[in-house]
């Protein structure tokens, strides 16, 4: 299944957008009048990471640790300024830069938009985000403090990044010398 951005108009004349998974651009389509839109423009998130030939693992979508220490201090800022999930990845999504962020995060919206939660949605993807990220994430959806907890997910890996760039520094300082 591939992704697929949307513009349509629902019940109330009133416009929306989102993402969508579906097998095709006509599928696409499809799942929308079957939720009672009427599609505008249906158009295909492109992906650069697959390539025919690669394992399953390379050709999913990745998230830098670099990358997921900004976008947890995005997504923290969103959840507690009041916006629901659904509205935090749309933004998420417009604003990020990387295709494959992109794509990753539409492909987490369509979970979350099928009724998984955030923490199952994200287990997808093991490789852009780690078990403790995934296992913070599911104590703040159960706590109700998800905004909190992300807060506190972006200074640790924040943090993290910190000390790694620190660690790469200390080790390549004596080579320099």
């Amino acid at each position: 299944m591939s992704g697929f951005e949307y513009n349509a108009l629902d019940a109330t004349g009133r416009e929306t957008r989102g993402v969508i998974e579906a097998d095709t651009e006509r599928h696409a389509r499809s799942l929308l009048r079957e939720r009672g839109l009427a599609p505008l423009a249906v158009e295909g998130i492109r992906s650069t990471a697959a390539q025919p030939g690669r394992r399953e693992r390379f050709s999913r979508p990745r998230l830098s640790r670099k990358g997921l220490a900004l976008v947890t201090r995005q997504f923290a800022t969103l959840v507690r300024a009041g916006l629901t999930i659904e509205e935090c990845l749309n933004v998420l999504i417009e604003q990020t830069e990387s295709a494959g962020a992109r794509t990753l995060f539409a492909a987490v919206r369509a979970r979350v938009l099928e009724g998984q939660s955030l923490s199952r949605s994200l287990a997808e993807y093991p490789d852009s985000f780690p078990q403790i990220y995934r296992a913070m994430v599911e104590a703040g959806e159960q706590s109700g403090r998800l905004g909190d907890v992300l807060e506190r997910l972006a200074d640790y890996t924040e943090n993290r990044e910190a000390l790694r760039d620190n660690v790469v520094i200390a080790f390549i300082y004596p080579v320099l010398r």
